[in-house]
């Protein structure tokens, strides 16, 4: 072997021996002695905050920069802000009457107003379009509508440490954000143009804030400055802005959950309820007072009611599920933060009530003795429990419905896991555990090594198939070492080891394949073929056999959607139809057809409704205007 091979050897024994290092020290830190101490003191420093912050970016922002848009939902917040955005920064010259004409006060959705959220989320996409294109609508594009929800993911994983340090040991505090952010559930939210991450964030900072008077760091509640209350009333008044009644329903339902376990109401008037209805009360009417002026007040509480309790008695839009959904889905979605998440919860209500003895069960006369054990456990129990049992008694279900209760879940996991490695919690030793932690390991590999691959088979070119190989190799590999951990009795090292793994897995999944992958980027490959059209030709686009919403944002709002091209073509002889390409022969057959040009076929699969498709691009005209 020459001197160049040897170097190489050298250089990688080296590594080899830096890396095991590396390891020891974390073994030794998250298992105790000085190396806990210093990992608790930089946890809790700036530094704790920056690598979270990196993290965030990490998992989110390549995501977020390359996912094309996402029918149905993301599709309508985009072009709805999209609009508003318009209506104030095209000359008005430009503006349409249908499209632009509710200004910064009616949300709207082509000609359609968008009243069934708040307008918080429109304003704050329509503010970051803005600023990425320096006031220029034509520029902008659809990641600029998701920072938002990248912002407010960053801002949730923050304020969850912060709870945590007023809780727990601040390993666990930094473990719990960790597992938190890189949740598929969180890092798919954080790349989507919606209001459920934004709500998510006004209802952790609210929840933050309540902790400063909820939960005393001594016998007796803080007493809290007015700029506290008024930032706890800010952010519950963000969270109404953004998506109505969920933020107070929580807080209302973690705040009287306390007060009934503790028998202790007048901690609550720290929070100067009155002055604080007052405060959401302004920021509502700052909205509703120039909202009465485009639509009727009646018809709009309608709409309300019917969002919020005609959601909770029957299922809207084909989303129901039995009770339990939110919680079978949380093994999947909450990956990897979900290892001891049962244990650690049933251990929460124990130390909570102030039982010392596991044996204890709780019985109706025990429950209704005041909870005399620790506070941190039942601030994050009242946070949880309440709020989870109304999401799975409702009838319509969602996945992200239970996203705010994540942080709670989290905290509760991350104390849970340094408390298995400290003999505390059962994490292996009976069937149930052994058995839940081969199901985590599982979950585990189908997440961050299957998902990744499967997503190939939907096609994707060779390059994209090697690195995501490559990817998926190394969550192997990093998974195989969370297994490793878990044998050796290191939970902790073993979430260490998974963060790592969901980390790779999700850059794989979200940053390599999906965006690449065109059979299901319908819209995206149609806008292409549009854009090859000359401008005067393509300034009239109509659609039939896919109406999806996508396809709208493609086309700034122009496309018209119909049901019947043939007889749309007779009529108009003029612009673009997007068709089923089983249906050009009937427009040939027809002899009263104008004369047409099939521009470009797209193939695909319509993941909003499970449907193969093949479309034509169409266009119309008279014999001289059809190059």
């Amino acid at each position: 072997m020459g001197v160049g091979g040897s170097g190489v050897l050298v250089s990688m024994n080296r590594w080899r021996r830096w890396l095991e290092d590396s390891l020891d020290d974390a073994r030794v830190a998250w298992s105790g002695g000085r190396g806990a101490i210093r990992l608790r003191r930089v946890a809790s420093s700036p530094a704790g905050v920056v690598a979270l912050t990196l993290l965030c970016l990490a998992v989110y922002l390549p995501g977020a920069l390359t996912l094309p848009v996402v029918d149905r939902d993301e599709a309508r917040f985009a072009q709805a802000s999209r609009q508003m955005f318009e209506s104030v920064a095209l000359p008005r010259a430009e503006r349409s009457e249908t499209l632009h004409d509710g200004g910064l006060v009616v949300p709207k959705f082509g000609e359609t107003p968008r009243l069934n959220k708040p307008p918080l989320i429109y304003w704050l996409q329509s503010a970051s379009a803005a600023i990425f294109t320096r006031g220029d609508p034509s520029l902008d594009a659809i990641w600029m509508y998701r920072m938002p929800s990248l912002v407010a993911a960053i801002i949730t994983v923050i304020a969850t440490l912060r709870i945590g340090l007023r809780f727990f040991d601040p390993r666990a505090a930094w473990l719990a954000a960790a597992l938190l952010a890189v949740c598929p559930l969180m890092a798919w939210e954080a790349r989507q143009a919606r209001a459920d991450q934004v709500l998510v964030a006004a209802t952790t900072v609210a929840i933050l804030l309540l902790a400063r008077v909820g939960v005393p760091r001594g016998k007796e509640p803080d007493r809290p400055t007015r700029v506290i209350t008024t930032a706890f009333w800010l952010a519950v008044a963000s969270g109404v802005m953004v998506k109505g009644p969920i933020t107070p329903m929580i807080v209302g339902l973690a705040s009287l959950s306390i007060s009934l376990a503790t028998r202790r109401w007048r901690w609550m008037l720290n929070l100067r309820p009155l002055s604080g209805l007052a405060i959401v009360a302004a920021i509502l009417a700052a909205w509703v007072i120039p909202l009465a002026r485009h639509i009727d007040l009646s018809r709009y509480l309608d709409l309300v009611a019917g969002e919020t309790l005609g959601r909770a008695s029957s299922a809207r839009e084909g989303h129901s599920g039995p009770p339990g959904y939110h919680t079978v889905l949380t093994v999947v979605l909450f990956w990897p933060g979900v290892m001891v998440t049962a244990a650690a919860v049933v251990r929460a209500w124990q130390v909570a009530r102030g039982q010392t003895d596991a044996s204890d069960r709780p019985t109706v006369h025990s429950l209704m003795r005041p909870w005399i054990g620790r506070r941190a456990q039942l601030f994050c129990l009242a946070w949880l429990l309440p709020a989870w049992l109304v999401f799975e008694l409702s009838s319509t279900k969602l996945p992200h419905y239970t996203l705010p209760l994540y942080p709670a879940l989290a905290l509760l996991s991350a104390r849970g896991v340094l408390a298995a490695g400290a003999g505390s919690l059962d994490f292996a030793g009976s069937f149930p555990a052994r058995l839940g932690l081969w199901l985590w390991v599982g979950v585990g590999f189908a997440l961050t090594v299957g998902l990744p691959v499967a997503t190939l088979f939907l096609g994707a070119g060779w390059p994209v198939v090697i690195l995501t190989a490559m990817f998926a190799l190394g969550a192997a590999w990093l998974m195989l070492r969370a297994r490793a951990s878990l044998t050796v009795g290191r939970p902790a090292m073993a979430q260490i080891w998974s963060i790592a793994a969901a980390t790779v897995g999700l850059t794989a999944t979200l940053t390599i394949a999906l965006p690449n992958v065109s059979a299901i980027w319908t819209t995206e490959r149609l806008e292409q073929a549009l854009d090859t059209l000359p401008n005067d030709m393509a300034k009239r686009v109509v659609a039939a056999g896919y109406h999806e919403d996508s396809l709208v944002f493609a086309t700034r709002g122009r496309v018209e959607r119909i049901d019947d091209p043939i007889s749309w073509a007779i009529e108009h002889r003029g612009g673009v139809v997007i068709m089923p390409a089983s249906e050009i022969a009937t427009l040939e057959a027809d002899p009263e057809s104008p004369p047409y040009r099939e521009h470009a076929t797209v193939a695909g699969f319509n993941y909003s409704n499970g449907r193969f498709l093949r479309l034509s691009v169409v266009v119309l005209g008279s014999p001289d205007t059809i190059p």
